[in-house]
């Protein structure tokens, strides 16, 4: 298999279901920019996602049109069609998942509030005379 990273927008909103293993999936689509640098035409190239677990549920919370970043494994799909025609897609399947929705805000230490102090006067910028130096 492939390892890729790839950056674009969902081009369908995303589809969680439950598997009859009782773990999440879902299911998504992604449109990335694969024009070469320099060229004049817009390429695009389009992956199928899927995603298991906890990954499954960040990845539902997108829909159309959210931009995203992720990681996975390529794999490429190939079936006959009802008339006949053979048929072929790369799927995604996500080892990691970034965007605004899904990372966390920063958790840390909360700042100490500074005690109000009384308003000094207008010059109070101004340096003091007695500096020891």
């Amino acid at each position: 298999m492939i390892q890729v990273s790839a950056y674009g927008r969902l081009t369908r909103d995303t589809k969680l279901i439950t598997t009859s293993n009782n773990k999440d999936m879902c299911s998504g689509s992604i449109a990335c920019d694969a024009t070469p640098f320099g060229s004049e035409e817009q390429q695009t190239i389009f992956y199928n996602l899927t995603a298991f677990n906890y990954l499954a549920k960040d990845l539902a919370k997108h829909k159309k049109g959210d931009l995203i970043s992720l990681m996975g494994k390529v794999t490429l799909n190939v079936w006959i069609d009802a008339q006949g025609v053979k048929q072929e897609n790369h799927r995604i399947l996500v080892d990691s998942l970034v965007s605004a929705k899904t990372v966390r805000p920063y958790t840390g230490r909360k700042k100490l509030q500074k005690k109000s102090t009384p308003q000094q006067d207008d010059d109070s910028d101004m340096p003091s005379d007695d500096i020891p130096f």
